[in-house]
């Protein structure tokens, strides 16, 4: 997917975002979004296998810090 943001750009600097589902498809793309926009992002899954895969962009990429990942 893009790197460009479909939306207006919002300032999330300071807020905590919790996405579940966000290891992949529209979940991750909103993950990917809102980390763009500042937001700390924690990203839900239910299951740790899935969780633990997550592909992370390299280190050039949006990523100011890795996401948070939990799972139940």
């Amino acid at each position: 997917m893009g790197a460009r943001l479909s939306y207006p750009e919002v300032d999330q600097s300071g807020r905590v975002a919790v996405v579940t589902g966000g290891n992949t498809g529209i979940g991750y793309e909103t993950a990917k979004g809102l980390a763009m926009l500042g937001a700390h992002v924690v990203i839900a899954c239910r299951s740790e296998e899935r969780a633990r895969n997550v592909s992370m962009p390299s280190a050039d990429s949006i990523w100011l810090a890795p996401p948070k990942i939990a799972y139940s």
